[in-house]
């Protein structure tokens, strides 16, 4: 069974509001947003458990040297034409 304030939709309908649509993303946003506060506890171990299996960066490396080219990260000139 459904209710609704009758001028809601009245003001809803004078405007082209496509109800089922509107119903429809309300709902959605609805059950996804409680699925996440029912589920936060096992997302929040799930992530723990990912991040301690990550390995840690390697100390050798100074803020963001993996992502340079080897030539760089050697101090040597870089050029791409050469890769």
């Amino acid at each position: 069974n459904l209710t609704i304030d009758a001028e809601l939709l009245k003001d809803a309908r004078s405007c082209g509001v496509n109800l089922s649509a509107a119903l429809e993303k309300a709902l959605r946003a609805e059950v996804h947003q409680r699925w996440q506060q029912d589920n936060a506890a096992a997302i929040t171990a799930y992530n723990k458990d990912v991040l301690s299996l990550t390995p840690a960066p390697s100390p050798a490396l100074k803020g963001g040297e993996r992502m340079l080219p080897r030539a760089q990260r050697a101090g040597r000139e870089y050029c791409p034409a050469s890769v």
